[in-house]
């Protein structure tokens, strides 16, 4: 499968594979309903930087997930559970250096209430 650049980007072309894996709760059960993040962002060329390159997928009820990610670069990977009624979610570990084609197992913790933070009157640097 390739992917190309749209809207007036620079002309790319990505080659994705198939990456799978599964997601366990903080007791070792599979999690269904999380999603699970892969990012990535090309090499710093000549002082540009380019945006990150986000792909998500849902895990199914057995905690299972299929995403198709580019090739040729490395990606990090999380996981974050579906809301408790609370509002609390669970998160795993950031998971480096993720190639297409790896096989994963994410296991979140326990589950964390969110902290928000709002910004007013920021004047732009």
């Amino acid at each position: 499968v390739a992917l190309s650049a749209q809207d007036g980007e620079r002309p790319a072309t990505a080659v994705v594979q198939t990456t799978v894996g599964r997601v366990l709760d903080a007791g070792g059960e599979p999690l269904a309903g999380a999603t699970v993040t892969f990012a990535s962002s090309p090499p710093i060329v000549l002082d540009t930087f380019t945006p990150a390159t986000l792909v998500t997928a849902r895990t199914d009820e057995r905690g299972r997930f299929t995403a198709a990610i580019a090739t040729g670069v490395h990606h990090s990977a999380w996981a974050i559970g579906p809301a408790a009624d609370d509002g609390s979610t669970a998160v795993s570990r950031v998971r480096e250096h993720v190639c297409a084609g790896d096989v994963l197992e994410l296991t979140v913790g326990e589950p964390q209430q969110h902290n928000h933070v709002r910004f007013v009157n920021l004047a732009e640097v």
